[in-house]
């Protein structure tokens, strides 16, 4: 209990040399733990969370801020960050028939899939970002219609 103090002074830190991911799920997640860990080793990312290099190797996509050169110097050891790259496109495609297939082979979920799947029409058509505009748009109508009518 001691320690919890030390890790939320080391927060902020880490936040700042991960280029300030955003303080949602899983980044928030990867700050803390990271945070802790530093705490508990008292020595600065003397242990580096998997997920801590994932998000650094660009498995996370491109951080919204420049990654401390000395983290990048521990995690990726002289090679280029992969930020170029969308995480979809590291997804493996086999994973998808499985869960499909333990659920029962749904046609909805192939269809899902054949649209926007790692290797789906959307997906390669698609800017990324593009996608969560349209769900926020379909969700504001939905709630009008839906809501609308209580309104009047």
């Amino acid at each position: 209990m001691h320690l919890m103090g030390a890790a939320l002074k080391e927060c902020p830190s880490v936040e700042r040399d991960l280029g300030y991911p955003p303080p949602l799920t899983p980044t928030s997640q990867i700050v803390g733990a990271q945070a802790v860990f530093n705490a508990l080793a008292g020595e600065r990312y003397q242990i580096i969370s998997r997920e801590v290099t994932d998000y650094i190797a660009g498995k996370y996509g491109r951080p919204p801020g420049r990654v401390s050169t000395e983290l990048l110097a521990k995690v990726v050891a002289g090679k280029e960050p992969g930020y170029s790259i969308r995480a979809g496109q590291l997804a493996d495609p086999g994973d998808w028939e499985k869960a499909a297939a333990r659920r029962g082979g749904s046609q909805v979920a192939g269809g899902v899939y054949r649209y926007v799947g790692p290797g789906g029409v959307l997906s390669r058509t698609w800017p990324p970002g593009t996608a969560v505009l349209w769900v926020v748009f379909l969700l504001g109508v939905f709630l009008l219609l839906y809501y609308g009518r209580y309104v009047s």
